[in-house]
């Protein structure tokens, strides 16, 4: 994700991309390498243990940029929840 801008985030909630089926289509592991990141940030256990919370504070900690466009859209989180969702069940 560190080559994602705001923009890109801002139309993949527009679009209601699935990130699951982005990650399977593609050999770019950035969204592995944060999802990565995130439960070794946080001590997480199991893919079980990723939740909106800990997802959100990753994204203000280390992409703010990211979170605002996430936070700032109307289906931002909606959409997040969703994807955090059909991400677990293929990590």
């Amino acid at each position: 994700m560190r080559e994602w801008t705001p923009d890109d985030i801002t139309l993949a909630i527009t679009n209601n991309i699935d990130l699951a089926k982005l990650l399977m289509e593609n050999t770019d592991n950035d969204i592995v390498n944060s999802i990565t990141g995130i439960t070794g940030k946080y001590n997480v256990a199991s893919n079980e243990s990723i939740n909106l919370t800990n997802v959100l504070q990753w994204f203000s900690e280390n992409r703010p940029d990211l979170y605002g466009a996430i936070m700032n859209h109307k289906d931002g989180i909606k959409w997040l929840k969703e994807n955090l969702n059909r991400l677990k069940k293929i990590l």
